[in-house]
């Protein structure tokens, strides 16, 4: 088993203190709390054992806290020091017992450590066990936008840091090739497939393709409600005509004035309806309008303001795709009864009997996919396999889960012949509540049911997801499932874990965790995929290339045109993989590029630009190292050096903290914070020129050791440490 510096120290200290507790106190912390004190003056390795025993020991909280010093003294004056390796010295400061480091062993174990492991160094022993990855997995139906990117960086730097870590890793991207947005697409390229060739890159084509029919869809049906609604008002108004024409009220005139207006088909009727909105708004005599009526007309304006938004962003679109729109609207603008179509397409699909259909779905979105993959191939992001969710409920799990569910009890049905898995009632078990976050049975607080199969047969997203799960869960050599989707979906992922549970899956439940992400902000832009608009991660790559060249063209004329260009991309790509990644997943990224490019601090620059300011170094020499064994440590004893040196020790307890919280950012904080501590370093201290050779010597095992450590953060982010820059 590997063991690094660092952990000797701790596991050592931990030993010896419960030690020191056993003999003079009778009781024993559960978790005995090991820490690093912020300022490295007080020590640099800390322990509260004494706040924890103490209120342990004493009820009384405040003759607790004055215990605290002498339970401190107490404990530190049963610890052997000579035991401890690497602590020099142990004093209590405040209550807490603090440990101070003998540099000169501690750094030259440490150097030798990560020079001899390399890019094993934070590595972890192989566990014969396997994690599922599942990332990505985009609607086959558009190119990736900045949103999904954020997905597909988080997924990838998780399955690098699990590999790292000892098991074997399995990337998985799950095609919802049977949902109702790809049969929308499917629909609308049925119809003009003989009449137009793909081109471009054929994510964005048939991206293009996607936001039209939707939004041709949405004003046809629009207009179909309408139309409906203004027919049964008019009749509606038609039956209420005597009385309302013998009133003297506002609003009734203004009803007789829509109704007579009918006639003349060039007044605009939509005025006289706005005005009737106004007065029921006003409350004018509202009682004396039939509650039918008033229904309709509330109706009817909604219908308008919904199908009017649609026809503006069905011009913006048709501006932005002329040739394409004039097609698409020829075709589909007429079409009558287009859910019912595509719901009759989608049955077809989910069935797999129809070969045409098959081929039309297959062809679609293969298409999509190949745009897809070659994004990802930008920024180095593979997968092992594709996972089609009309193979998986063609093969029967689906069925069987349901019918599995169905026969524990767990399925109702709705008066329309909908399945339902009653979570609901599911909520009385404990192992149910648990999934929930409810501690107790609270009627008025329950979750909302799952639809499993609608009326007309079709199964739903979270349906399908449910038998993926027991797809992806029932290897025994796997250990852990991550499923990398959106905060929004955090619902579904807990109705998921349900249905597992109460169709007989628990150990398949309980190794799946939803890794939870939130949403990407571009200031001054409204993300919609199904209205057009979407920033694709094609173009914030291209652009994030475009202003590293230019940087890079400042800095370093001496370059070949070819050299910056290959530095650029790896630029430009490192700095959109830290600017998604080195914020927590919980909280929500505002992407700025004035901190995306950033040479300075606190970016996938900063990072490359430190990595290659330590390269530079050793270059000069030729990469010709002293011989560890050869050089005289303790020299290293500035604050600066002493704090490098330490937060190197600590890498493979961050690789440890950030698997455990899978957190990425954990990583990318730690690789910043040491790069920081660097070009501290390298502004205060010559290396080649040091004052004497065994400085010299020390210092550049040093830019080795964080050359070392850097390019392995590097890696787990996936971002692509460079020598010149």
């Amino acid at each position: 088993m590997v063991r690094y510096i660092l952990e000797i120290v701790k596991k050592v200290l931990l030993n010896e203190l419960e030690k020191a507790i056993k003999k003079n106190f009778s009781v024993l912390p559960r978790n005995i709390e090991i820490s690093y004190p912020k300022d490295r003056n007080l020590g640099d390795i800390a322990t509260s054992v004494a706040f924890q025993l103490a209120y342990l020991e004493i009820k009384n909280k405040k003759k607790a806290r004055e215990a605290v010093n002498k339970y401190a003294a107490q404990i530190t004056s049963e610890l052997q020091l000579s035991k401890i390796p690497y602590i020099s010295e142990l004093r209590v400061v405040n209550g807490y017992i603090n440990g101070y480091l003998q540099y000169d062993r501690f750094t030259r174990d440490v150097i030798k450590n990560i020079l001899e492991l390399g890019e094993s160094y934070g590595a972890r022993e192989k566990k014969g066990k396997k994690v599922v990855i599942e990332h990505t997995s985009a609607n086959p139906i558009h190119p990736l936008h900045v949103g999904t990117a954020r997905n597909s960086i988080l997924g990838d730097s998780i399955a690098r840091i699990y590999r790292f870590i000892g098991y074997d890793i399995e990337r998985r991207f799950y095609v919802n090739d049977v949902g109702k947005q790809v049969a929308y697409l499917v629909y609308a390229y049925s119809k003009i497939k003989d009449k137009v060739n793909i081109s471009g890159k054929p994510d964005h084509w048939f991206g293009s393709l996607y936001s039209l029919a939707n939004a041709i869809i949405e004003v046809t049906k629009g207009l179909i409600t309408i139309e409906s609604l203004k027919r049964d008002l008019i009749q509606q108004i038609l039956k209420k005509r005597v009385k309302y024409e013998a009133s003297k009220n506002e609003l009734e005139a203004l009803l007789i004035k829509l109704y007579k207006i009918e006639r003349y088909s060039a007044i605009d009727w939509i005025k006289t309806l706005n005005s009737i909105i106004n007065a029921i708004k006003e409350e004018k005599a509202i009682e004396s309008i039939d509650k039918e009526i008033k229904e309709n007309i509330t109706k009817l304006h909604e219908a308008l303001e919904i199908t009017v938004k649609w026809l503006r962003i069905l011009s913006d679109l048709t501006l932005r795709w002329p040739t394409l729109s004039k097609l698409v609207l020829r075709e589909l603008i007429n079409e009558n009864d287009i859910e019912r179509k595509i719901s009759e397409l989608m049955r077809k699909y989910e069935s797999g009997q129809d070969r045409d259909v098959n081929n039309l779905f297959h062809d679609v979105c293969r298409n999509v996919l190949e745009g897809i993959k070659e994004t990802l191939s930008k920024v180095d992001i593979e997968f092992d396999r594709f996972d089609w969710e009309s193979e998986l409920v063609r093969s029967g799990i689906v069925s069987r889960i349901i019918n599995e569910l169905s026969r524990r009890g767990w399925v109702i049905e709705d008066e329309n012949g909908a399945k339902i898995l009653n979570i609901k009632e599911a909520c009385k078990l404990e192992d149910i509540r648990r999934i929930f976050d409810m501690k107790e049975f609270k009627p008025d607080t329950l979750p909302p049911n799952l639809v499993l199969i609608r009326s007309d047969g079709t199964t739903l997203y979270t349906t399908r997801d449910i038998a993926y799960a027991v797809l992806k869960g029932s290897d025994e050599t796997v250990e852990k499932v991550f499923n990398v989707i959106g905060k929004d979906q955090e619902l579904p992922q807990k109705q998921l874990k349900a249905a597992l549970y109460l169709a007989g899956y628990k150990n398949i439940a309980k190794k799946i965790t939803h890794v939870s992400y939130e949403l990407v902000i571009l200031p001054g832009e409204k993300l919609s995929a199904r209205r057009g608009r979407y920033v694709t991660f094609d173009e914030i790559i291209d652009e994030a290339i475009e202003r590293a060249l230019e940087e890079i063209r400042k800095r370093r004329r001496d370059l070949s045109q070819k050299e910056q260009e290959d530095i650029a991309k790896a630029v430009g790509v490192g700095a959109v993989k830290y600017a998604l990644i080195s914020v927590a997943p919980e909280k929500i990224i505002t992407f700025d590029w004035a901190r995306v490019i950033n040479f300075e601090q606190n970016s996938g620059p900063f990072l490359q630009y430190s990595y290659a300011r330590a390269t530079s170094i050793l270059r000069k020499i030729n990469y010709d190292l002293p011989d560890p064994d050869q050089v005289r440590y303790e020299v290293l004893k500035n604050d600066v050096e002493k704090d490098l040196i330490f937060n190197l020790a600590r890498f493979p307890e961050i690789i440890l903290e950030s698997s455990r919280k899978i957190r990425p950012d954990i990583i990318a904080d730690y690789a910043n914070k040491i790069s920081i501590l660097f070009n501290s370093f390298y502004q205060r201290y010559p290396v080649l020129k040091a004052e004497t050779e065994d400085i010299r010597k020390a210092r550049l095992l040093l830019v080795e050791a964080f050359r070392v450590i850097l390019r392995n953060a590097m890696n787990l982010l996936g971002i692509k440490p460079i020598e010149k820059m």
